[in-house]
């Protein structure tokens, strides 16, 4: 049986605004405080409308796999990622999300 991931309304906004648009989620390296706290190290933004998200929201994209790299930077097999998250296709099963 599949698991139904429970997202929030902050996550579910920026999810919605991905699909409907066909955005890019970007990651940047940051010693800012709260990309430290919440990011994992990183700062997150939309790509090409370059909309900040926030760094909870970023990592949880990532950390859940509704998000996947596309494996574009030099240290991708280092950790575990890159710069550049499209959707996963297929996307997790995801309460309340119309596939």
């Amino acid at each position: 049986m599949e698991r139904t991931l429970k997202i929030g309304k902050r996550v579910a906004v920026v999810l919605e605004r991905m699909r409907r648009r066909h955005l890019m989620l970007v990651r940047q390296a940051s010693q800012a405080p709260e990309a430290i706290e919440r990011g994992g190290g990183y700062l997150y933004a939309t790509y090409p409308d370059d909309r900040t998200v926030s760094p909870a929201v970023g990592k949880f994209l990532i950390d859940t796999g509704i998000v996947a790299s596309k494996r574009d930077d030099l240290f991708g097999d280092i950790d575990g990622g890159g710069q550049v998250y499209i959707l996963a296709n297929p996307l997790p099963s995801i309460a309340g999300l119309e596939r």
